[in-house]
């Protein structure tokens, strides 16, 4: 955390890249990584976006859904809300 108790905002990336993980793999039926060898699929992460409604501190717990916002011809958006 920071100085002020408010939760260090890089930590949201890896809150957000671990939801996503657990979302794909459960999608997938296996852990992502294996799944995605296993089939040739690669799914680089091209941009975060964050937008930040409250603050967390330290103790605080937090749900996180996952879902697909957009599919197009060779990409799709989950958003992790």
């Amino acid at each position: 955390c920071d100085p002020a108790g408010v939760v260090y905002t890089p930590n949201f990336s890896e809150f957000a890249l671990s939801a996503y993980q657990w979302f794909m793999s459960s999608l997938l039926g296996e852990p992502m990584f294996a799944a995605m060898k296993r089939i040739g699929f690669d799914s680089p992460i091209k941009a975060l976006f964050f937008e930040f409604l409250n603050m967390l501190e330290v103790e605080d717990v937090f749900d996180m859904t996952c879902r697909v916002s957009d599919i197009r011809h060779r990409t799709f958006d989950v958003e992790v809300i």
